[in-house]
Protein backbone atom coordinates (compact mmCIF):
# COMPACT_ATOMS: atom_id res chain seq x y z
CA UNK A 1 0.00 0.00 0.00
CA UNK A 2 2.80 2.40 0.53
CA UNK A 3 4.02 2.02 -2.60
CA UNK A 4 1.14 2.63 -4.41
CA UNK A 5 0.64 6.00 -2.36
CA UNK A 6 3.60 7.11 -2.99
CA UNK A 7 3.59 6.54 -6.61
CA UNK A 8 0.51 8.46 -6.63
CA UNK A 9 1.79 11.66 -4.81
CA UNK A 10 1.49 10.46 -0.65
CA UNK A 11 4.75 11.77 1.01
CA UNK A 12 3.59 9.88 4.16
CA UNK A 13 5.77 6.80 2.35
CA UNK A 14 8.93 8.97 2.15
CA UNK A 15 8.89 9.78 5.50
CA UNK A 16 11.87 8.28 7.88
CA UNK A 17 9.71 9.16 10.94
CA UNK A 18 6.72 6.96 9.59
CA UNK A 19 9.21 3.79 8.72
CA UNK A 20 10.70 4.37 12.19
CA UNK A 21 7.35 4.19 13.88
CA UNK A 22 6.58 1.37 12.80
CA UNK A 23 9.39 -0.29 13.60
CA UNK A 24 9.00 1.11 17.44
CA UNK A 25 5.13 -0.24 17.08
CA UNK A 26 6.50 -3.88 16.20
CA UNK A 27 9.34 -3.62 18.87
CA UNK A 28 6.76 -2.72 21.11
CA UNK A 29 4.57 -5.16 20.59
CA UNK A 30 7.37 -8.04 20.77
CA UNK A 31 8.25 -6.83 23.88
CA UNK A 32 4.68 -7.07 25.13
CA UNK A 33 4.08 -10.66 23.95
CA UNK A 34 7.61 -11.51 25.45
CA UNK A 35 6.85 -10.33 28.82
CA UNK A 36 3.22 -11.71 28.91
CA UNK A 37 4.74 -15.01 27.97
CA UNK A 38 7.52 -14.77 31.08
CA UNK A 39 4.57 -13.43 34.08
CA UNK A 40 3.17 -16.31 33.26
CA UNK A 41 5.67 -18.54 33.14
CA UNK A 42 6.51 -17.17 36.51
CA UNK A 43 2.83 -16.90 37.87
CA UNK A 44 1.11 -19.66 36.06
CA UNK A 45 3.94 -22.00 35.52
CA UNK A 46 2.78 -25.45 33.53
CA UNK A 47 4.93 -28.72 33.74
CA UNK A 48 7.68 -29.16 30.80
CA UNK A 49 6.29 -26.00 28.69
CA UNK A 50 8.59 -24.74 26.43
CA UNK A 51 8.19 -20.63 26.04
CA UNK A 52 7.08 -21.52 22.12
CA UNK A 53 4.40 -23.43 24.16
CA UNK A 54 3.74 -20.69 26.39
CA UNK A 55 3.23 -18.56 23.69
CA UNK A 56 1.21 -20.56 21.64
CA UNK A 57 -0.87 -21.77 24.80
CA UNK A 58 -1.70 -18.25 25.49
CA UNK A 59 -2.59 -17.46 22.46
CA UNK A 60 -4.88 -19.97 20.79
CA UNK A 61 -6.51 -21.26 24.33
CA UNK A 62 -9.66 -19.38 25.22
CA UNK A 63 -9.13 -18.16 28.89
CA UNK A 64 -5.84 -18.77 29.43
CA UNK A 65 -4.88 -15.56 30.08
CA UNK A 66 -6.18 -15.35 34.01
CA UNK A 67 -6.83 -18.72 35.07
CA UNK A 68 -7.42 -18.36 38.56
CA UNK A 69 -10.31 -15.67 37.63
CA UNK A 70 -11.34 -17.68 34.37
CA UNK A 71 -13.22 -20.68 34.77
CA UNK A 72 -12.00 -23.24 32.40
CA UNK A 73 -14.89 -24.77 31.15
CA UNK A 74 -16.04 -24.93 27.62
CA UNK A 75 -17.45 -21.21 26.44
CA UNK A 76 -20.50 -22.11 24.03
CA UNK A 77 -21.35 -25.41 23.21
CA UNK A 78 -20.08 -26.47 19.84
CA UNK A 79 -23.98 -26.55 17.83
CA UNK A 80 -24.16 -22.63 18.63
CA UNK A 81 -20.74 -21.70 18.22
CA UNK A 82 -20.95 -21.29 14.83
CA UNK A 83 -24.95 -20.69 13.66
CA UNK A 84 -26.02 -19.32 10.95
CA UNK A 85 -25.91 -15.27 10.47
CA UNK A 86 -28.79 -13.12 9.08
CA UNK A 87 -26.87 -12.45 5.69
CA UNK A 88 -26.52 -16.44 5.40
CA UNK A 89 -30.02 -16.89 4.48
CA UNK A 90 -29.19 -15.07 1.04
CA UNK A 91 -26.82 -17.51 -1.44
CA UNK A 92 -25.11 -14.51 -2.76
CA UNK A 93 -24.00 -13.55 -0.17
CA UNK A 94 -21.40 -15.98 1.39
CA UNK A 95 -19.19 -15.46 4.17
CA UNK A 96 -15.83 -15.01 1.04
CA UNK A 97 -17.58 -12.27 -0.92
CA UNK A 98 -18.83 -10.10 2.61
CA UNK A 99 -15.35 -10.08 3.50
CA UNK A 100 -13.73 -8.93 0.34
CA UNK A 101 -16.60 -6.31 -0.78
CA UNK A 102 -15.14 -4.83 3.30
CA UNK A 103 -11.79 -5.31 2.57
CA UNK A 104 -12.07 -3.84 -0.81
CA UNK A 105 -13.89 -0.73 0.62
CA UNK A 106 -11.50 -0.44 3.87
CA UNK A 107 -8.27 -0.52 1.47
CA UNK A 108 -10.03 2.08 -1.07
CA UNK A 109 -10.78 4.31 2.41
CA UNK A 110 -7.46 3.94 3.71
CA UNK A 111 -5.88 4.96 0.10
CA UNK A 112 -8.41 7.32 -0.17
CA UNK A 113 -7.59 9.51 3.20
CA UNK A 114 -3.65 8.99 2.33
CA UNK A 115 -3.83 10.54 -0.76
CA UNK A 116 -5.99 14.14 0.41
Amino acid sequence: VAGLAAAAGATWPLSVAFWLALLAYIAYSMAMDLFVVIVHRTWYPVPAESMMQTFTRLSTQPRANWPTYQEQGQIAPASSMWAPSCFSIQKWAIDERLLSFSVTVSVYLYVSACLE
